[in-house]
Protein backbone atom coordinates (compact mmCIF):
# COMPACT_ATOMS: atom_id res chain seq x y z
CA UNK A 1 0.00 0.00 0.00
CA UNK A 2 2.92 2.30 0.59
CA UNK A 3 5.13 1.31 -2.30
CA UNK A 4 1.79 1.77 -4.59
CA UNK A 5 -1.19 3.29 -2.82
CA UNK A 6 -3.28 2.84 -6.49
CA UNK A 7 -2.48 -0.88 -6.68
CA UNK A 8 -5.82 -2.62 -5.45
CA UNK A 9 -4.62 -5.38 -2.63
CA UNK A 10 -6.36 -8.89 -2.25
CA UNK A 11 -6.26 -10.89 0.53
CA UNK A 12 -5.59 -14.56 -0.46
CA UNK A 13 -7.67 -17.14 0.44
CA UNK A 14 -4.97 -19.03 2.35
CA UNK A 15 -5.63 -16.32 5.09
CA UNK A 16 -8.65 -19.11 5.94
CA UNK A 17 -11.26 -15.95 6.27
CA UNK A 18 -13.79 -17.96 7.65
CA UNK A 19 -15.90 -14.71 9.31
CA UNK A 20 -16.98 -11.29 9.46
CA UNK A 21 -14.62 -9.60 12.30
CA UNK A 22 -11.96 -11.20 9.59
CA UNK A 23 -12.73 -9.46 6.87
CA UNK A 24 -13.38 -5.88 8.33
CA UNK A 25 -9.89 -6.78 10.19
CA UNK A 26 -8.69 -6.61 6.80
CA UNK A 27 -10.79 -3.93 6.09
CA UNK A 28 -8.74 -2.00 8.56
CA UNK A 29 -5.51 -3.07 7.17
CA UNK A 30 -6.60 -1.09 4.15
CA UNK A 31 -7.05 -4.14 1.94
CA UNK A 32 -9.92 -3.73 -1.01
CA UNK A 33 -10.90 -7.20 -0.82
CA UNK A 34 -10.80 -10.50 0.53
CA UNK A 35 -11.03 -13.85 -1.02
CA UNK A 36 -12.94 -16.43 1.76
CA UNK A 37 -12.13 -19.38 2.07
CA UNK A 38 -13.22 -22.40 0.17
CA UNK A 39 -14.75 -24.27 3.21
CA UNK A 40 -17.11 -21.67 3.70
CA UNK A 41 -21.12 -22.84 2.99
CA UNK A 42 -23.39 -20.54 0.57
CA UNK A 43 -25.75 -19.11 3.89
CA UNK A 44 -22.38 -18.26 5.18
CA UNK A 45 -20.84 -16.03 2.14
CA UNK A 46 -24.31 -14.72 2.22
CA UNK A 47 -23.78 -13.49 5.90
CA UNK A 48 -20.42 -12.70 5.58
CA UNK A 49 -21.03 -10.38 2.11
CA UNK A 50 -24.01 -8.51 3.65
CA UNK A 51 -21.95 -7.38 7.08
CA UNK A 52 -18.66 -6.57 5.17
CA UNK A 53 -17.92 -3.02 3.49
CA UNK A 54 -14.86 -4.26 1.66
CA UNK A 55 -15.68 -6.70 -1.85
CA UNK A 56 -15.77 -10.36 -1.19
CA UNK A 57 -14.69 -13.30 -3.84
CA UNK A 58 -15.28 -16.68 -3.91
CA UNK A 59 -14.43 -19.70 -5.51
CA UNK A 60 -16.53 -21.32 -8.14
CA UNK A 61 -14.91 -23.80 -10.06
CA UNK A 62 -11.65 -26.12 -10.10
CA UNK A 63 -9.44 -27.65 -7.54
CA UNK A 64 -10.25 -27.96 -4.27
CA UNK A 65 -7.30 -28.32 -1.93
CA UNK A 66 -7.05 -31.46 0.65
CA UNK A 67 -5.89 -28.86 3.66
CA UNK A 68 -8.40 -25.90 4.48
CA UNK A 69 -7.61 -22.83 2.05
CA UNK A 70 -4.69 -24.34 0.51
CA UNK A 71 -2.03 -24.16 3.03
CA UNK A 72 -0.64 -27.60 2.31
CA UNK A 73 2.93 -28.28 2.60
CA UNK A 74 3.13 -31.89 0.84
CA UNK A 75 4.04 -30.86 -2.51
CA UNK A 76 7.06 -29.07 -1.05
CA UNK A 77 7.93 -31.34 1.33
CA UNK A 78 7.66 -34.51 -1.65
CA UNK A 79 9.02 -32.68 -4.33
CA UNK A 80 10.37 -29.45 -3.65
CA UNK A 81 7.65 -27.69 -5.20
CA UNK A 82 6.03 -24.96 -3.48
CA UNK A 83 1.98 -25.41 -3.50
CA UNK A 84 1.94 -21.87 -1.94
CA UNK A 85 4.07 -20.43 -4.56
CA UNK A 86 1.55 -21.94 -7.63
CA UNK A 87 4.33 -24.66 -7.93
CA UNK A 88 2.09 -27.68 -6.40
CA UNK A 89 3.07 -31.49 -7.81
CA UNK A 90 -0.85 -32.54 -6.64
CA UNK A 91 0.38 -35.12 -4.60
CA UNK A 92 -2.94 -35.09 -2.69
CA UNK A 93 -3.98 -37.05 -5.73
CA UNK A 94 -1.12 -39.55 -5.90
CA UNK A 95 -1.89 -43.53 -5.36
CA UNK A 96 -0.46 -44.37 -1.89
CA UNK A 97 -0.42 -47.75 0.44
CA UNK A 98 -1.76 -46.64 4.16
CA UNK A 99 -0.30 -48.70 6.78
CA UNK A 100 -1.92 -48.29 10.43
CA UNK A 101 0.74 -47.82 13.54
CA UNK A 102 1.96 -51.49 13.46
CA UNK A 103 2.94 -51.33 9.74
CA UNK A 104 0.23 -53.46 8.65
CA UNK A 105 -1.30 -52.24 4.94
CA UNK A 106 -4.73 -51.62 5.75
CA UNK A 107 -5.71 -49.65 2.55
CA UNK A 108 -7.23 -52.14 -0.58
CA UNK A 109 -4.07 -53.21 -2.86
CA UNK A 110 -5.78 -53.80 -6.20
CA UNK A 111 -7.23 -49.87 -5.68
CA UNK A 112 -4.58 -47.47 -3.71
CA UNK A 113 -5.80 -44.72 -1.77
CA UNK A 114 -5.82 -41.11 -2.58
CA UNK A 115 -6.88 -37.85 -0.50
CA UNK A 116 -8.28 -35.72 -2.69
CA UNK A 117 -11.11 -34.07 -3.01
CA UNK A 118 -13.84 -34.12 -6.10
CA UNK A 119 -13.37 -30.74 -8.11
CA UNK A 120 -15.77 -27.95 -6.99
CA UNK A 121 -18.27 -26.53 -9.91
CA UNK A 122 -21.03 -24.70 -8.56
CA UNK A 123 -23.07 -23.23 -11.80
CA UNK A 124 -26.38 -24.01 -9.91
CA UNK A 125 -25.31 -21.23 -7.22
CA UNK A 126 -24.68 -18.35 -9.71
CA UNK A 127 -27.53 -16.80 -9.33
CA UNK A 128 -27.22 -16.59 -4.92
CA UNK A 129 -24.05 -15.31 -4.96
CA UNK A 130 -24.69 -12.73 -7.30
CA UNK A 131 -27.79 -12.00 -5.40
CA UNK A 132 -25.76 -12.22 -2.34
CA UNK A 133 -23.16 -9.31 -3.60
CA UNK A 134 -20.46 -11.42 -4.09
CA UNK A 135 -18.04 -9.34 -6.16
CA UNK A 136 -15.82 -11.84 -7.94
CA UNK A 137 -16.30 -15.54 -8.97
CA UNK A 138 -12.92 -17.33 -8.84
CA UNK A 139 -12.18 -19.96 -11.17
CA UNK A 140 -8.97 -22.08 -10.07
CA UNK A 141 -6.82 -22.13 -13.24
CA UNK A 142 -3.52 -22.36 -11.86
CA UNK A 143 -1.17 -24.76 -14.45
CA UNK A 144 -4.17 -25.25 -16.53
CA UNK A 145 -4.38 -24.79 -20.22
CA UNK A 146 -5.72 -21.90 -22.52
CA UNK A 147 -8.48 -24.30 -23.52
CA UNK A 148 -9.69 -25.31 -20.29
CA UNK A 149 -9.72 -21.86 -19.06
CA UNK A 150 -11.57 -21.02 -22.17
CA UNK A 151 -14.50 -23.66 -21.60
CA UNK A 152 -14.87 -22.92 -18.23
CA UNK A 153 -15.01 -18.77 -18.53
CA UNK A 154 -17.59 -19.54 -21.22
CA UNK A 155 -19.99 -21.23 -19.43
CA UNK A 156 -20.14 -19.56 -16.54
CA UNK A 157 -20.44 -15.90 -18.51
CA UNK A 158 -23.07 -17.02 -20.16
CA UNK A 159 -24.80 -18.32 -17.16
CA UNK A 160 -23.94 -14.75 -15.42
CA UNK A 161 -25.79 -12.51 -18.73
CA UNK A 162 -28.43 -14.92 -18.64
CA UNK A 163 -29.42 -14.26 -15.23
CA UNK A 164 -28.54 -10.79 -15.55
CA UNK A 165 -30.85 -10.23 -18.50
CA UNK A 166 -33.61 -12.34 -17.97
CA UNK A 167 -33.98 -12.49 -13.81
CA UNK A 168 -33.96 -16.09 -13.54
CA UNK A 169 -31.86 -19.02 -15.40
CA UNK A 170 -33.81 -22.37 -16.66
CA UNK A 171 -32.60 -25.96 -16.13
CA UNK A 172 -32.33 -25.76 -20.02
CA UNK A 173 -29.66 -23.05 -19.33
CA UNK A 174 -28.22 -24.60 -16.40
CA UNK A 175 -27.85 -27.49 -18.06
CA UNK A 176 -26.17 -25.95 -21.51
CA UNK A 177 -23.76 -24.65 -18.59
CA UNK A 178 -22.66 -27.86 -17.26
CA UNK A 179 -22.01 -29.85 -20.77
CA UNK A 180 -20.07 -26.98 -21.55
CA UNK A 181 -17.74 -27.20 -18.51
CA UNK A 182 -17.97 -31.22 -19.03
CA UNK A 183 -16.11 -30.41 -22.07
CA UNK A 184 -13.21 -29.59 -20.25
CA UNK A 185 -13.33 -31.28 -17.11
CA UNK A 186 -10.61 -34.59 -16.64
CA UNK A 187 -11.95 -35.21 -12.87
CA UNK A 188 -15.83 -35.17 -11.20
CA UNK A 189 -17.28 -32.85 -9.85
CA UNK A 190 -19.14 -31.86 -6.75
CA UNK A 191 -20.89 -28.83 -4.79
CA UNK A 192 -18.25 -28.60 -2.56
CA UNK A 193 -18.76 -26.94 0.88
CA UNK A 194 -21.75 -24.95 -0.17
CA UNK A 195 -24.49 -27.23 1.31
CA UNK A 196 -21.94 -27.96 3.87
CA UNK A 197 -19.76 -30.53 4.87
CA UNK A 198 -19.17 -33.01 2.24
CA UNK A 199 -19.97 -36.84 2.59
CA UNK A 200 -17.65 -39.33 0.96
CA UNK A 201 -19.52 -38.85 -2.27
CA UNK A 202 -17.02 -35.46 -2.45
CA UNK A 203 -13.49 -37.19 -2.21
CA UNK A 204 -11.64 -39.63 -4.58
CA UNK A 205 -10.74 -42.14 -2.37
CA UNK A 206 -9.96 -44.83 -4.75
CA UNK A 207 -10.02 -42.85 -8.21
CA UNK A 208 -8.37 -39.84 -9.00
CA UNK A 209 -9.33 -39.39 -12.66
CA UNK A 210 -12.78 -39.73 -15.32
CA UNK A 211 -12.65 -39.28 -19.18
CA UNK A 212 -12.28 -35.78 -20.72
CA UNK A 213 -15.50 -35.56 -22.83
CA UNK A 214 -14.25 -34.13 -26.38
CA UNK A 215 -10.73 -33.17 -27.38
CA UNK A 216 -9.25 -30.04 -28.27
CA UNK A 217 -7.47 -30.77 -31.50
CA UNK A 218 -6.82 -27.60 -32.98
CA UNK A 219 -6.65 -23.62 -33.22
CA UNK A 220 -7.88 -21.40 -36.06
CA UNK A 221 -4.78 -19.15 -37.35
CA UNK A 222 -6.75 -17.48 -39.79
CA UNK A 223 -9.77 -18.04 -42.15
CA UNK A 224 -10.86 -16.98 -45.85
CA UNK A 225 -14.51 -16.32 -46.10
CA UNK A 226 -15.12 -16.42 -49.78
CA UNK A 227 -13.22 -19.88 -50.21
CA UNK A 228 -14.39 -21.14 -46.35
CA UNK A 229 -10.51 -22.00 -46.44
CA UNK A 230 -9.37 -22.05 -42.51
CA UNK A 231 -5.62 -22.75 -41.73
CA UNK A 232 -5.78 -24.35 -39.00
CA UNK A 233 -2.74 -25.67 -35.57
CA UNK A 234 -2.71 -29.15 -35.09
CA UNK A 235 -2.51 -30.00 -31.02
CA UNK A 236 -4.29 -33.34 -30.96
CA UNK A 237 -4.86 -36.35 -33.13
CA UNK A 238 -7.80 -36.48 -35.38
CA UNK A 239 -8.99 -37.77 -39.05
CA UNK A 240 -10.29 -36.43 -42.48
CA UNK A 241 -14.18 -37.28 -41.35
CA UNK A 242 -14.10 -36.23 -38.31
CA UNK A 243 -17.23 -34.26 -36.75
CA UNK A 244 -15.40 -31.24 -34.90
CA UNK A 245 -16.55 -28.07 -32.97
CA UNK A 246 -15.96 -24.52 -33.14
CA UNK A 247 -15.62 -22.81 -29.86
CA UNK A 248 -15.53 -19.12 -30.05
CA UNK A 249 -16.26 -16.37 -27.75
CA UNK A 250 -18.15 -14.24 -30.93
CA UNK A 251 -19.89 -17.17 -32.07
CA UNK A 252 -22.75 -20.04 -30.42
CA UNK A 253 -20.51 -23.32 -30.58
CA UNK A 254 -20.94 -24.70 -34.42
CA UNK A 255 -20.15 -28.22 -35.68
CA UNK A 256 -18.81 -29.37 -38.70
CA UNK A 257 -17.35 -32.25 -40.54
CA UNK A 258 -14.05 -32.11 -41.35
CA UNK A 259 -13.84 -32.69 -45.23
CA UNK A 260 -10.09 -32.94 -46.94
CA UNK A 261 -6.95 -32.14 -44.86
CA UNK A 262 -4.66 -30.16 -47.19
CA UNK A 263 -0.87 -29.00 -45.99
CA UNK A 264 0.37 -25.58 -46.44
CA UNK A 265 2.09 -26.60 -50.06
CA UNK A 266 -1.28 -28.29 -51.10
CA UNK A 267 -0.63 -31.72 -50.45
CA UNK A 268 -3.97 -33.72 -49.23
CA UNK A 269 -3.46 -35.06 -45.71
CA UNK A 270 -5.54 -37.89 -44.34
CA UNK A 271 -4.39 -37.86 -40.63
CA UNK A 272 -3.30 -34.85 -38.82
CA UNK A 273 -1.04 -36.39 -36.63
CA UNK A 274 1.68 -33.67 -35.96
CA UNK A 275 1.58 -31.09 -33.04
CA UNK A 276 2.21 -27.19 -34.27
CA UNK A 277 1.50 -28.24 -37.90
CA UNK A 278 -0.40 -26.00 -39.99
CA UNK A 279 -2.83 -27.19 -42.23
CA UNK A 280 -6.07 -26.45 -44.19
CA UNK A 281 -9.65 -27.25 -44.54
CA UNK A 282 -12.81 -25.88 -45.18
CA UNK A 283 -15.54 -24.53 -42.23
CA UNK A 284 -18.88 -23.81 -43.89
CA UNK A 285 -19.48 -20.91 -41.25
CA UNK A 286 -16.57 -17.84 -40.39
CA UNK A 287 -14.17 -17.97 -37.65
CA UNK A 288 -11.92 -15.94 -36.11
CA UNK A 289 -8.14 -16.23 -35.48
CA UNK A 290 -7.39 -18.52 -31.57
CA UNK A 291 -11.14 -20.30 -32.09
CA UNK A 292 -10.21 -23.26 -30.71
CA UNK A 293 -11.55 -26.42 -32.37
CA UNK A 294 -12.63 -29.74 -30.59
CA UNK A 295 -13.67 -33.15 -31.23
CA UNK A 296 -17.73 -33.70 -30.85
CA UNK A 297 -19.28 -36.34 -28.30
CA UNK A 298 -22.24 -36.88 -30.44
CA UNK A 299 -24.38 -37.07 -27.53
CA UNK A 300 -23.09 -33.46 -25.85
CA UNK A 301 -23.80 -31.41 -28.89
CA UNK A 302 -24.34 -27.72 -27.73
CA UNK A 303 -25.11 -24.81 -29.35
Amino acid sequence: KKAAPKLEVHVSTQQTNTNAASVAFWQKMGMDRVVLAREMTLSQIEDITKHSEIETEVFIHGGMCVNYSGRCTLSNRMTLRDANRGGCAQSCRWKYRMYDADNQLVSDPECLFSMSSKDLQAARYIPALMDAGVSSLKIEGRMKTAYYVACVVKAYRRLIDTYETKGFVSEEDYAACIRELEKAENRPTSNGFYEGLPDANGHLYGTNGAGVIQDFVATVQSYDPLSQMAVIQVRNHFVAGTRLEVMSPTIDNETFVAGTLYTMDGMVQEVANKPMQLLRVKIPFEVQKDDFIRKVNEENVCG
